[in-house]
């Protein structure tokens, strides 16, 4: 089991209602939702409880600090546990940051390989409305999860920070996963899958097939890589495989060795690029929608009006310090 305290970009700025929506899925109608569950709050509807927290921690104004703690514990692949077990998990891991008392909404997605449930914590106490602010959380976290693992016999990770395992003289272990741990991290914590992960689990297969047919060519691999809306293109002094229509990209050799910049020379000669045009039979990521753009149109439009207004807005303080400037001086 993994457990992940998610830092906010700026301090202070979180919003439960933001993270609500998030967690349960809004934008997509919830679809990544397996269950919900709302702790110390006072309605049956959902939007009612987040409205109610919110309007909770308008009674503090002065905290300087996060309202809202969100953290994330999800389970090894395949790996699912009962609801009951899952209940008691999140309990243990509230209880050992002394946040029983406080609001929070409990959301499973089952979404990805690794089903997760993500926590949402109001940090403002429903009585004193002080703001909470537990000490070493991460570290709590950490040492409840690998007691947790004891306690419903599920598979372990190691919750021992690097910084300790190298006073210790332990040196970590090289990772074993095909995915890099950060990406692995993102994609649990955000319900999506890494172009990486997609490539490996769509594509891999038949680059594949062509790196060990001695009769392939490179061209053969920019056909393969065409059907899934994929290129290989140089980058730096390597090479990156890219999605054609979205800005992204990653290490070719992450996703085989193979496909370094030297190993393909060796194999193919000088790396050259390819115009191939071909209807994909793949493509990575949810097609975008004609409503998806027509929100992006209509978002881009309000930006523009509201930027006007400001600029107008502006002015016209302008105008009026200089009328005022004039009549006294």
């Amino acid at each position: 089991m993994i457990v992940k305290q998610i830092a906010k970009k700026q301090a202070g700025k979180g919003s439960f209602g933001g993270l609500a929506d998030y967690i349960l899925d809004k934008a997509n109608g919830g679809e990544k939702v397996d269950w919900v569950e709302a702790n110390n709050l006072p309605f049956e509807d959902i939007d009612a409880n987040i409205a109610f927290v919110q309007e909770v921690q308008k009674m503090n104004e002065t905290a300087k600090g996060d309202k809202v703690l969100h953290f994330v514990f999800s389970f090894q692949e395949g790996e699912i546990p009962s609801r009951e077990v899952q209940h008691d998990i999140e309990s243990e891991f509230i209880r050992t940051l002394g946040l029983e008392d406080h609001h929070r909404i409990s959301v499973a997605h089952n979404n990805t390989n690794n089903y997760h449930v993500h926590v949402a914590v109001n940090m403002i106490h429903p009585e004193t409305h002080t703001l909470a602010d537990p000490f070493r959380s991460k570290l709590k976290l950490q040492k409840k999860a690998a007691e947790l693992e004891v306690k419903h016999a599920l598979q372990t990770n190691n919750h021992v920070p690097n910084y300790i395992l190298e006073k210790q003289g332990i040196k970590k272990a090289a990772a074993t996963s095909p995915i890099p741990e950060k990406i692995k991290s993102q994609e649990i914590h955000s319900g999506v899958d890494s172009l990486l992960t997609w490539i490996k689990e769509e594509a891999l297969d038949d680059i594949k097939e062509v790196l060990k047919d001695p009769k392939s060519s490179l061209e053969d691999l920019h056909q393969v890589l065409a059907d899934y809306n994929l290129e290989l293109k140089p980058r730096g002094n390597g090479i990156v495989i890219a999605d054609k229509t979205r800005k992204l990209f990653v290490k070719a050799s992450d996703v085989h060795r193979d496909l370094s910049k030297g190993k393909l020379e060796k194999c193919f000669g000088e790396f050259k690029t390819s115009n191939i045009t071909t209807t994909p039979k793949k493509k990575f990521g949810r097609p975008v929608n004609e409503y998806w753009k027509r929100y992006q149109e209509l978002s881009t439009q309000k930006r523009s009006t509201k930027k006007e207004e400001l600029r107008l807005e502006k002015l016209a303080r302008t105008t009026l310090r200089v009328q005022l400037k004039e009549k006294y001086e």
